[in-house]
């Protein structure tokens, strides 16, 4: 017992592991907040990767991104973990959205909570898109041209 008191390291352990304060109704559910976490860090790792790889010139992306998938030695994986990775976080995101609409975790005490989360949920669409976009093939392409004219015209109907 006198362990837990002697490391730092042990008694964070302690407090935030083995007595850590948890709902009563804590189930599977509460496990997408932190799956998304994991599949956000495998995005920034993959991403920084084949970031060294890419250029930003709109001639040589895609043929950039294509030389990266076949000449790198799992270059071909990379780009699929980074591509599925990306469903797969959105998937995690509305699970653990809809978790929290279940539970009513947008009301009074944890209304500022939710609205912090909306942005960034915002915030990761328009991250998405703009990775989308960067490879610069034609549904890359097609993807810009579709959002642009649906953009405008809300826009200038209202």
């Amino acid at each position: 017992m006198r362990l837990w008191t002697r490391s730092l390291l042990l008694y964070l352990v302690k407090k935030s592991g083995v007595y850590y304060a948890s709902p009563v109704n804590f189930n599977y559910w509460f496990n997408f907040g932190f799956l998304s976490l994991y599949f956000l860090i495998s995005q920034l790792i993959t991403g920084i990767v084949i970031a060294m790889f890419y250029n930003a010139n709109a001639l040589l992306a895609f043929g950039l991104i294509l030389d990266m998938s076949n000449e790198i030695y799992y270059g071909w994986w990379l780009r699929y973990i980074h591509a599925n990775g990306a469903s797969f976080f959105f998937f995690c995101v509305y699970l653990h959205m809809c978790r929290g609409l279940y539970h009513g975790s947008f009301i009074y005490p944890r209304q500022y909570l939710w609205i912090s989360g909306s942005i960034i949920w915002v915030l990761m669409i328009a991250t998405a898109f703009s990775g989308y976009i960067l490879p610069w093939g034609q549904m890359s392409f097609w993807g810009k041209v579709c959002l642009k004219c649906n953009n405008i015209n809300n826009f200038y109907n209202v």
